[in-house]
């Protein structure tokens, strides 16, 4: 596990999830052993939101299509943000977890609505 976040973190990383709760963290995420899972882990965490803005000039040129919040759960289900160098530094894990997860996230959510509307035109 990593340091985590400075203490000029806009999140307050640090203040917000202690030590112990970071570990815990950690060790429920190697605890998953299929790494299926561990995607659905990590796609539980971080939201992709659409980008709220574009300037007109650059709309062709910008490829970010989405905005990244990342949270921790510590306690009783309690969403807390982070910011992504503290997230990916409790994880032990690169950048790459995060667009394999996601990916993989937005392909099971348009393969089920490719077949539920399959379904229904067959009806």
């Amino acid at each position: 596990m990593g340091p985590g976040c400075g203490e000029t973190c806009c999140y307050k990383c640090h203040k917000n999830i202690s030590q112990d709760q970071r570990q815990e963290i950690f060790a429920q995420f190697y605890a998953i052993e299929e790494t299926p899972r561990k995607w659905d882990f990590v796609a539980r965490l971080v939201e992709a939101k659409d980008v709220q803005r574009r300037t007109t000039d650059r709309q062709e040129l910008s490829r970010r299509n989405y905005t990244y919040r990342y949270n921790l759960i510590i306690g009783n289900n309690l969403k807390v943000p982070a910011c992504k160098k503290f997230f990916l530094d409790t994880l032990a894990q690169s950048e790459q977890i995060i667009k394999t997860s996601l990916h993989k996230k937005r392909g099971r959510v348009a393969q089920f609505l490719h077949t539920k509307e399959r379904n229904i035109k067959e009806l």
